[in-house]
C-alpha cells in the first residue's frame, strides 16, 4: 500500500497513526505541496480533489481520511480501533463524522494562519480569522472536554479510530500551540494519546513528541 501525504498534514497523520497502530506498512511518498505537486495531473489521476492524503492499494485509489482509516482497520482484521459491535461502530462514525465538520476545519484555520502561512511566505496571519477560529474552538473543546469527564478515550476504556481523528488537530508547536488548561478532561485525554507509541513514531518537526 502506497500513501500520498505531507509531513504537515493532520489529515495524513490520522492515516499514518492508524496504520502504525496496527502494524500495517505503507509506502510513503511525500507530496510536496509548497510547489503544487497536489495540483499535478499525475496526482489529480490519483485524487481529483488534490488533497493528501491518497491511499492506493492495488486498483483501489482511496481519499479522505477517515474513509481510509476505516478501510485500513477493516484490512487488518484487527477490531481494538473499529468494534464490530453496531452501537459501538455507530459511536465511532458519530465522532468521525463530528471530528470531520465541527473540530478540525476551525482548527486547520487557525493552524493555516499562524503556521502554514508563515513557512510559505503567503502574508501575515489575519487576526480576525484566528480570532474566529479561536471562538469555535473553545465551543467545540467544551464539547468534548465534558464527553471526557467519566472516560479515558473517547468511546470509553477502549481506544478507537475516533481518538486517533480528533487528536491531531492539537499537535501543533510553536506559534499555532493551544493551550488547554481550561479544559482539564480534554489535556489528561491528550496526554495519554502523546504516550502512545503510535503517537510518537509519527511525531514530526511540527507535532508534540
Amino acid at each position: 500500500m502506497k500513501l500520498y501525504t505531507h509531513p504537515l498534514s493532520s489529515n495524513g497523520r490520522r492515516v499514518r497513526l492508524v496504520a502504525r497502530h496496527l502494524d500495517l506498512t505503507l509506502d510513503e511518498e511525500l507530496v510536496d505541496l509548497a510547489k503544487g505537486a497536489h495540483r499535478k495531473p499525475a496526482y489529480l489521476a490519483l485524487n481529483p480533489n488534490g488533497k493528501v492524503p491518497t491511499l492506493v492499494d492495488g486498483d483501489l485509489k482511496l481519499s479522505e481520511c477517515y474513509a481510509i482509516m476505516i478501510y485500513l482497520s477493516e484490512k487488518s482484521g484487527k477490531l481494538d480501533l473499529y468494534p464490530s459491535s453496531l452501537p459501538e461502530r455507530t459511536e465511532v462514525h458519530r465522532w468521525l463524522f463530528w471530528c470531520a465538520n465541527e473540530w478540525s476545519p476551525n482548527l486547520r484555520q487557525r493552524n493555516f494562519e499562524l503556521l502554514v502561512k508563515p513557512m510559505l511566505g503567503l502574508g501575515s496571519p489575519d487576526a480576525a480569522r484566528v480570532q474566529e477560529a479561536e471562538t469555535q474552538f473553545k465551543q467545540h473543546a467544551r464539547i468534548l472536554d465534558n464527553h471526557l469527564a467519566d472516560r479515558k478515550h473517547v468511546l470509553g476504556a477502549q481506544l478507537s479510530l475516533a481518538d486517533y481523528a480528533l487528536a491531531p488537530s492539537l499537535a501543533m508547536t510553536g506559534p499555532a500551540a493551544l493551550s488547554l488548561v481550561d479544559f482539564p478532561n480534554l489535556q489528561r485525554w491528550f496526554i495519554a494519546i502523546e504516550q502512545l507509541p503510535a503517537w510518537t513514531a509519527t511525531a514530526t518537526a511540527a507535532g508534540r513528541p
